[in-house]
């Protein structure tokens, strides 16, 4: 990651494009705070990581074909509000 950053001529756009990543990880946490997390925490997980590997195939896909990334996702939103419900 470290060595696409520096090799990036728009450093806005890699930045942006490592935002779902970060997502990722706040989607982890935010978890935790689900009255549900305890007793069924591999479906938070498994749902969590099913998120991931959709961003990473897209980005995949994107950079292959050199067309620009669309980094951003409802799927956090939705998922933070669901949790914020809960």
């Amino acid at each position: 990651m470290y060595k696409g950053f520096v090799a990036a001529k728009d450093k806005v756009y890699a930045t942006a494009c490592t935002l779902p990543y970060i997502l990722f990880f706040l989607m982890l946490y935010a978890s935790s705070f689900s009255q549900f997390f305890d007793k069924y925490g591999a479906y938070f997980i498994l749902m969590v990581g099913l998120y991931l590997t959709y961003v990473t195939a897209i980005l995949n896909l994107n950079s292959t074909a050199d067309m620009p990334f669309n980094w951003f996702f409802l799927e956090p939103l939705f998922y933070f509000a669901i949790i914020y419900v809960d």
